[in-house]
């Protein structure tokens, strides 16, 4: 509902820690120049909107709506606007704002941007009827993805395709993915059309089966995954557990990688010479590149690479992130929002 230079709209908030979501109304201002209001029409809910919510991450700002896997169409947009159409389907994900102007996003590495901003961090995010946002970080989405697959390409794709994609792995590698959940499960899928050796690993038994269908060459229990020696080249972490990481680090072989692409609930503890005896590295991947989400949002299309997902309407928030805290959801939940 436009209201003078206002919209008014309602989202769904989280007032305070580890509290239900509360629907209430607020507003948003016209679009600045470089802006974009997206009316929403589905947006993914993620374990890192969890974590804000339940102030595990130190950076969240209460009050908020959450949400930062947005699918929607152009509602209103900035005279410098150009590059989008009003009504066009777009998609966002966890940055809200790229400067474009510092080192990092001159050399394509945007998700390293030095003034980055956040979907639903100091402002409000994708669990309301619209959200404004800088086109910098506003994605076309291709017509053969279906709107309520969408929305978790824009985090959680595009999270495991920069693991999959930025750290040089040989076609044929071993990678095994440890935590099959809402990044793993897509990990599996677009890692074997990368052309790697897909494994996954699980602490949840009722998952193996699901990982064979998921396309993974094998799967394994955690405590099957320790016994190995020197299987794996590269392994992403996806879990937030905190893992006995000298066990964890026993199956990798010489010269491997160990990628996170999730923070452990405590930091890590590993004795130097547990790595450096088989000149293992251990890296992170914050996401991932403009370019690197253009492609990944190309191979789902062509390939045919989606997320499976459970599908809630949006005053059924509470149930989902419920169900998602238990594991329940197998493996994306998204919300209906119009």
């Amino acid at each position: 509902m436009l209201t003078g230079k206002k919209i008014k709209t309602k989202g769904y908030f989280s007032l305070k820690a580890k509290s239900n979501l509360i629907e209430q109304n607020f507003y948003i201002n016209n679009p600045k120049r470089d802006e974009i209001i997206i009316k929403v029409k589905y947006c993914g809910l993620c374990q890192s909107d969890i974590k804000l919510i339940n102030k595990n991450w130190h950076f969240a700002k209460f009050p908020f709506v959450p949400g930062h896997e947005i699918i929607g169409e152009v509602f209103k947009k900035g005279k410098n606007v150009k590059k989008f159409s009003l009504n066009e389907r777009v998609g966002v994900g966890w940055f809200s704002k790229f400067c474009m102007k510092c080192k990092n996003c001159k050399d394509g590495n945007e998700n390293m941007c030095q003034r980055y901003e956040l979907t639903c961090v100091g402002r409000n995010g994708g669990f309301a009827n619209f959200v404004k946002i800088d086109q910098s970080s506003v994605f076309k989405i291709p017509k053969k993805i279906k709107s309520s697959h969408a929305a978790s390409l824009l985090c959680a794709g595009w999270t495991i395709f920069g693991a999959l994609k930025n750290f040089n792995i040989k076609k044929g590698s071993t990678v095994g993915i440890l935590g099959i959940g809402g990044l793993g499960h897509l990990g599996i899928k677009f890692g074997k059309k990368l052309g790697y050796k897909m494994v996954g690993i699980t602490e949840t038994k009722t998952k193996l089966k699901d990982i064979i269908k998921l396309g993974s060459n094998e799967a394994y229990h955690f405590n099957q995954f320790i016994k190995f020696k020197n299987k794996f080249d590269y392994l992403i972490i996806t879990s937030h557990h905190n893992y006995d990481w000298k066990a964890v680090i026993k199956p990798m072989a010489y010269d491997s990688t160990l990628c996170f692409v999730s923070r452990p609930s405590k930091d890590l503890k590993l004795n130097v010479f547990d790595f450096m005896s088989k000149r293992i590295k251990i890296t992170a991947s914050p996401g991932s590149s403009k370019k690197n989400m253009v492609e990944m949002l190309k191979m789902s299309a062509k390939y045919n690479i989606y997320p499976n997902i459970q599908e809630f309407k949006i005053k059924e928030i509470n149930l989902a992130i419920k169900r998602l805290i238990q594991n329940k959801i197998r493996y994306r939940a998204v919300m209906k929002v119009f």
